[in-house]
């Protein structure tokens, strides 16, 4: 029976690790995949298209810089470190495996998927941003937003 704890618990250990590199890679390619215009609908045919995504994406920037929703994201990384540890302590309680090593593990990925939600969050704004300024600026955007 204690062969089969341990084969639990490194497959938890397994998985978790599997989920952190996930989440890291999510993390890498959260960057807008671009604005598209429907150029019949749009302003002079979106001739100056490039000029005023420049611009808003600059504007966007400004409204929410770098490091902006830090607080979400800390309370989101606070708030997930806290939940994962307390599943890496029960699944080791469970399972008879080292129990503050697997409440650390459990830590440290519930703190990144939550630094890594808040990030996302704030691209999803900025996004935002950039749609109603192109929008704004007589533009039909298609995707993007």
């Amino acid at each position: 029976m204690s062969v089969l704890k341990g084969k639990i618990v490194t497959l938890v250990k397994k998985l978790i690790l599997a989920a952190s590199v996930m989440s890291l890679t999510a993390c890498a390619s959260t960057q807008s995949p671009g604005f598209r215009i429907d150029p019949r609908a749009s302003v002079n045919g979106g001739a100056n298209f490039q000029n005023d995504l420049f611009e808003c994406e600059k504007f966007a920037f400004e409204a929410l810089p770098q490091g902006s929703g830090r607080n979400g994201a800390v309370q989101r990384a606070a708030t997930n470190a806290g939940a994962g540890a307390a599943l890496g302590a029960v699944t080791a309680a469970i399972f008879g495996g080292d129990v503050s090593n697997s409440a650390g593990i459990g830590a440290l990925f519930g703190g990144t998927s939550g630094a890594i939600a808040g990030q996302q969050q704030v691209e999803a704004e900025r996004r935002n941003i950039v749609g109603r300024c192109l929008s704004g600026r007589g533009y039909s955007v298609i995707s993007g937003y």
